[in-house]
């Protein structure tokens, strides 16, 4: 389940029984690279 601020970004996951499936003490997340393009008026 992702969670949304009101412009559209993720600001939170929730993962239902994540600790039943996964080691929550060795979890380590990566946001991918993201490239951020501008126009200056």
């Amino acid at each position: 389940m992702l969670d949304y601020d009101a412009e559209g970004r993720v600001v939170g996951i929730d993962i239902d029984h994540a600790s039943q499936t996964v080691d929550l003490l060795r979890l380590e997340l990566q946001a991918p690279q993201m490239a951020v393009e501008r126009t200056v008026a």
